[in-house]
């Protein structure tokens, strides 16, 4: 990931990144496909109806932490952990990382995350600009699976930071995941822009923050603003935005 740092940074939510709406609480809407040579590994313990049953009730038990978090407003624990106790049960040992690492793998086939070249190269020019850059999700992947995804597209390394609510064990709309963001860049929050593409999830939370907020509304109903939030209808025009005008308004 990138290192720079100067004190400003751009915080994105995925969704306003990607083409398609990927970002979600829990795995309830989502595909499962196996086959076994997605489990090298745990192919050679466990059939793959052993294999199948553990993913699905592995993910049984994280919607329903997932939907505990929500309404208690606390902390989840990630799949990865819930699917590590799975395996340590159904192998009666402790499990392998690489056995842990097939089984999580299995929500990053199930998410389908693509970048235009387009905003590809606003990333880039924002960098170029100065800002350090950072992410945050909600994803049931971890920050690292979810790293590897973005590698495949080829912009992990224009992030400094990424934060999901799978590590975290808070989801947007908590301001927590916010805050672990700009902590993690070690920012003063006047000097933070918050970036995202739905009003209630990713600009209301952060609404009484000092940093500045860029809401992306690209469809023709136009949603009434909160004050001091700036609309713009696509990703491509915050390159040619004065950004640090923007900032230094917030910090009057």
């Amino acid at each position: 990931m990138a290192t720079t740092r100067n004190g400003k940074a751009i915080i994105f939510s995925l969704d306003a990144l990607t083409k398609s709406k990927t970002e979600c609480e829990d795995t309830r809407e989502l595909f499962i496909d196996l086959s076994a040579s997605q489990f090298p590994y745990l192919h050679k313990h466990l059939s793959m109806s052993e294999i199948q049953k553990l993913v699905e009730t592995s993910l049984i038990v994280f919607n329903a932490c997932v939907e505990q978090t929500v309404i208690r407003n606390n902390q989840s624990p990630s799949f990865s952990v819930i699917a590590e106790r799975a395996l340590s049960t159904a192998l009666k040992r402790p499990a392998y990382d690489v056995e842990v690492a097939e089984v999580a793998h299995v929500l990053s086939r199930m998410l389908d995350i693509t970048i235009s070249r387009r905003h590809t190269a606003c990333l880039i020019a924002l960098q170029r600009s100065g800002y350090m850059l950072g992410l945050v999700a909600n994803s049931p992947l971890s920050a690292s699976n979810l790293a590897d995804d973005l590698e495949n597209v080829g912009i992990v390394k224009r992030f400094e930071t990424i934060i999901t609510s799978s590590d975290s064990g808070v989801f947007k709309p908590n301001e927590n995941i916010f805050r672990l963001a700009i902590e993690s860049m070690s920012c003063d929050e006047r000097d933070v822009i918050i970036v995202g593409s739905n009003l209630e999830r990713d600009i209301a939370p952060v609404e009484h923050f000092k940093s500045a907020k860029v809401f992306i509304n690209n469809y023709k109903k136009r949603q009434r603003m909160p004050k001091g939030v700036l609309r713009i209808s696509s990703l491509e025009e915050l390159p040619y935005l004065n950004l640090d005008r923007l900032i230094k308004t917030r910090r009057r």
